[in-house]
């Protein structure tokens, strides 16, 4: 995400970007198969997608893993190490999310973006 501030401005503008297709690069992260072309950074990866399968239902999974990051200012997965962090991945585990976001609506609607079935 990148977020930035225009001058004299109170407002803060934020972008969803991909740096391998921004860049016209398709840096070492970017990963082309048979399913379209996938990245990310591990704590936002969609479980599929440790498998090289990656659909625009991997991109919904990572928003519901961006979203709580932005409410709460914390990167998701905070205290784990990256071991620790996978192998939750694996086993299909969710960040943890503070029970008053967990409760509210949009907090409802994180946790649906990470169903496990992608074509959920």
């Amino acid at each position: 995400m990148l977020v930035w501030q225009e001058d004299h401005s109170p407002q803060l503008i934020a972008n969803i970007a991909d740096f391998g297709h921004a860049t016209g690069t398709l840096a070492s992260t970017i990963k082309t198969n048979l399913f379209g072309t996938g990245a990310a950074t591990l704590a936002y990866k969609a479980p599929e997608a440790l498998n090289d399968y990656f659909s625009a239902a991997s991109e919904v999974y990572s928003y519901g893993i961006i979203r709580p990051e932005v409410l709460t200012r914390e990167v998701p997965w905070l205290g784990y190490s990256e071991a620790k962090r996978t192998k939750a991945i694996i086993k299909e585990d969710t960040p943890p999310l503070p029970p008053h976001i967990a409760a509210a609506p949009l907090g409802r609607m994180v946790q649906r973006c990470w169903v496990q079935e992608p074509s959920q």
